[in-house]
């Protein structure tokens, strides 16, 4: 006919299908499945499946699934809807959605060909992929349901092996025990997305994954990149995070055991880009969200909550209230753990480019935040407000605000402890924090417009990265932050890997075994003299620890050098200043000695040659 391919409700005839298939049915204009063209009445559609219809020869439209004149008298929960988009991404024109709806490829063992109507070659029973198994409502009350299905199996069976069965959508259920391991798979590539329970199940979609975890589960995702909802009008739409739920990506999709994954290679992107235009404009307002309603919610995100490997990118927090900070993640009382993430690319017009917690805790470790930015000045990568922060192995680098804020802003009695991490060229780079509650900061390097920021074991030097231009935030041979982090790691509860995947402690100096500071640790052995090292010629100059690694300025080195210090200076022309305060001049220092005539490679002074390499002081 025209409409209504498997049922056409008309008048005030009510319509009730409970676990029931709809399937392979063609109707001429619209309603393939079900078309409902009378505005009285009502249908009720729970734990059914309507699936792989079509309506004027079209199979990708609402229609070949279900047609309303009038959507509010239809009522659908726990349901498979194709071309509904789901609970997630609701077409209304479907009907109410009273939740937990689905638009997934349900995996029968084999569709109706719809090119070879009418037919009875199929079978509308699932695969041990599908994700209508265990996914109908936990509660049956007043379903009044059969004790069999259509095969005359038991009508719920606990085949995921839950702490209670909950029954399937569709006529048939699955019989079959279905192996658990508590690891909810994810991976943006699979072919047809099932049910999340292996590799070769796995969801395609991070919000199935998320709605599906229960407490002690992990979620382990594939490399890919994963934005918060298919409508590009969505902005708030976001990753909700579950209390005692982890998140680990980095996978490739085949392995068995988490330490196999590598975050670097197998890069996994949370993206507000949701438009996926590549610009700001129109993104998610936050793309992670670790909220809940007070510190007392039994629900709230805790410190089991863990995002761990992954690039948060492309939130775009430009609205009111909470919808203007933390573009990256949002945490309102939340306590969750943050380790080996990469924040790059957010902003907020409040703060908190790339986070904001409010009246909670945090974790962060080993984590990379550059290149976000916010409006008013309330920290352009990390905004705390009355809240309890930890810091450690971590690296922020050029993250700016329009006010000339710091990289991190704390206020309303926060708490925030930063250990061996590092803070350069923030802001104007005269800033790395900046609000009423100042950080307790050690063994850190922490740019300032002078002096050293207080603490222990803090420094004010160029970290020295392998090229901060390419984003390449590793630290160079020449770094001072190379086993200079805090000697005793006690307590920090570090991870086995730095953000690279190489061991979290290298000792690179060949003293006693110390970890580096910032999210990537040197993997290389560096050999120190007891020379300072001078060449105006080193096109990358350095800390002075080396040859390769030598000041171009013979001040800097006089500033380092204590009494016993030996300075070794490489050919070329020197000058006490490059200004024109004709005062200024080299100072020689109480036991300090100053030897020229290097080229630049020697490891021996009887090696120089002065009149080879004729090195000048000029007062020019």
């Amino acid at each position: 006919g025209t409409e209504g391919g498997a049922i056409f409700r008309i008048n005030t005839t009510p319509v009730k299908l409970i676990n029931c298939v709809i399937s392979g049915n063609s109707a001429g204009i619209q309603g393939g499945g079900i078309s409902n063209p009378d505005q009285f009445g009502s249908i009720e559609i729970v734990n059914s499946i309507l699936w792989n219809n079509q309506a004027n020869n079209q199979t990708n439209t609402l229609s070949a699934s279900i047609f309303n004149l009038n959507s509010s008298n239809v009522d659908i929960s726990y349901s498979l809807i194709g071309n509904s988009g789901g609970s997630s991404n609701w077409n209304g024109s479907a009907g109410n959605d009273l939740g937990n709806n689905i638009d997934l490829d349900p995996q029968f063992l084999e569709d109706v060909d719809l090119n070879n109507l009418p037919t009875s070659t199929a079978n509308l029973r699932v695969t041990v992929c599908s994700p209508v198994i265990d996914a109908g409502n936990p509660d049956t009350t007043g379903l009044d349901l059969p004790d069999l299905d259509l095969d005359e199996n038991p009508r719920v069976f606990n085949a995921l092996g839950t702490p209670s069965a909950i029954i399937d959508m569709g006529a048939y259920e699955f019989s079959d025990p279905i192996v658990s391991d508590g690891i909810i798979y994810v991976n943006a590539s699979v072919p047809v997305p099932g049910n999340g329970t292996s590799w070769d199940c796995a969801f395609a979609d991070l919000q199935d994954a998320l709605a599906a975890a229960n407490d002690g589960d992990e979620i382990w995702v594939a490399a890919g990149t994963y934005y918060p909802t298919s409508d590009p009008s969505d902005r708030n739409a976001k990753f909700f995070l579950k209390r005692d739920v982890a998140l680990y990506g980095g996978f490739n999709g085949t392995e068995e055991n988490r330490e196999e994954r590598d975050w670097i290679n197998n890069e996994t992107i949370l993206s507000g880009d949701i438009n996926q235009t590549g610009l700001d404009d129109g993104n998610s307002y936050n793309v992670v969200d670790a909220s809940c309603g007070s510190v007392e919610d039994p629900d709230c995100p805790n410190e089991n909550t863990v995002l761990d490997g992954f690039t948060i990118t492309m939130g775009y927090g430009d609205g009111a209230g909470n919808d203007s900070a933390g573009a990256g993640l949002l945490s309102i009382y939340g306590r969750p753990t943050v380790r080996n993430c990469t924040f790059w690319g957010n902003y907020a017009d409040l703060g908190g480019g790339a986070i904001y917690n409010f009246g909670g805790e945090i974790l962060i470790q080993n984590c990379l935040f550059h290149d976000n930015y916010d409006d008013f000045g309330k920290g352009s990568a990390l905004f705390f407000s009355g809240s309890s922060a930890e810091i450690v192995n971590s690296t922020f680098y050029a993250n700016t605000s329009n006010a000339n804020a710091g990289a991190m802003y704390a206020e309303f009695g926060s708490i925030v402890e930063i250990v061996n991490s590092i803070f350069w060229e923030n802001g104007n780079t005269d800033f790395s924090f900046s609000g009423p509650d100042d950080p307790d900061v050690f063994y850190s390097i922490v740019q300032q417009q002078s002096g050293t920021y207080p603490g222990t074991g803090n420094l004010n030097v160029n970290p020295f990265f392998v090229d901060a231009d390419v984003r390449d935030f590793k630290l160079s041979d020449c770094s001072p932050a190379i086993d200079a982090g805090n000697p005793d790691t006690t307590g920090l509860n570090l991870p086995e890997l730095d953000l690279a995947g190489n061991p979290r402690i290298f000792n690179a100096t060949g003293g006693p075994d110390r970890i580096d500071m910032g999210a990537f640790e040197f993997q290389s052995t560096v050999s120190f003299s007891d020379a300072i090292f001078v060449n105006a010629n080193n096109p990358n100059p350095g800390t002075g620890i080396s040859w390769d690694c030598a000041l171009n300025d013979l001040q800097e080195a006089l500033t380092l050098a204590d009494s016993g210090s030996v300075i070794w200076v490489a050919a070329g022309t020197y000058y006490p200043t490059s200004g024109t305060n004709r005062s200024i001049s080299f100072e020689m220092k109480n036991g300090v000695s100053i030897y020229g005539g290097f080229e630049g490679t020697e490891t021996q002074l009887s090696e120089r040659d002065w009149e080879a390499n004729v090195t000048i002081l000029s007062g020019d």
